[in-house]
């Protein structure tokens, strides 16, 4: 699922092969975890995807999705409410996108990179390979991020309540 929602969210995406984050800087964004809805933007608005379970892992979360793929990921902080995230990817490397989370819903946003200041990320040291900004050579990601141009959100996950 999470596949899912950050695949929608990466279109034009920033992508490095190793971890441009440390993990000792990741925080708790979804808490404890637990069950969450997903939903995709579409030209109507959000539609209902499948569900996902948010497992905290060490400094980390796992999220799982209906059949059973797990996708390791880490949020850090770059703004009040906004965090990087940053998942490994199947085929190695690492992804990355925006969560805005509230109380009970999280925003995802897959800003583009062709829609970024190129001398902007440039000077953050972002490579250019086509469609994606690579950040492997990029020494204050949290300063990268938090200049991003967002633009609407791609996805979101809604809290579901506890029986």
């Amino acid at each position: 699922m999470l596949l899912v929602v950050m695949s929608v969210a990466l279109a034009g995406c920033f992508t490095s092969k190793r971890p441009v984050f440390d993990e000792a800087t990741a925080v708790a964004a979804f808490g404890d975890g637990g069950r969450f809805a997903g939903y995709t933007r579409g030209e109507h608005g959000f539609t209902r995807d499948e569900a996902i379970e948010v497992r905290r892992n060490g400094k980390g979360y796992d999220f799982v999705d209906e059949k059973g793929h797990v996708t390791s990921v880490t949020f850090h902080a770059i703004g009040e409410d906004l965090f990087a995230a940053q998942a490994r990817a199947d085929g190695g490397g690492y992804d990355y996108v925006v969560v805005r989370v509230g109380a009970r819903e999280a925003l995802l946003y897959g800003p583009s990179c062709d829609k970024q200041d190129m001398a902007r990320l440039k000077a953050f040291g972002v490579e250019i390979d086509g469609e994606e900004c690579l950040l492997d050579k990029v020494a204050d990601p949290k300063a990268l991020f938090a200049k991003l141009k967002l633009g609407p959100p791609t996805s979101k996950l809604v809290k579901e309540a506890k029986e």
